[in-house]
C-alpha cells in the first residue's frame, strides 16, 4: 500500500463515507486537484479500504477515447 503523507483528514472522511455506505446509506465523494496531488492513491486507498469491509470494488477510467461515448466509462 504506497504512503499517504498529511491525507489522516481524507482517509476519515472516506472511512467514515464506506462505513455509511456498508449500513446502507449511499453518497458521493469527488476527489479533485492539480496533477501529481495525490489523487490516484487517494483512491486506490479508499478501494483497499471497501475491500476490508467486505465491499466489491468496480473501477473504470476515462480517457480521450471516451468522451466521445455515451456512458463510455460507465460500459467499462
Amino acid at each position: 500500500m504506497s504512503e499517504l503523507l498529511e491525507r489522516d483528514r481524507e482517509v476519515e472522511v472516506l472511512a467514515g463515507e464506506l462505513d455509511r455506505a456498508c449500513s446502507g446509506e449511499g453518497s458521493l465523494i469527488v476527489v479533485e486537484g492539480p496533477a501529481g496531488i495525490g489523487k490516484t492513491t487517494l483512491i486506490d486507498r479508499a478501494c483497499d479500504m471497501a475491500r476490508e469491509r467486505g465491499m466489491r470494488v468496480l473501477r473504470g477510467r476515462g480517457g480521450v477515447l471516451e468522451q466521445q461515448l455515451d456512458y463510455g466509462v460507465v460500459r467499462q
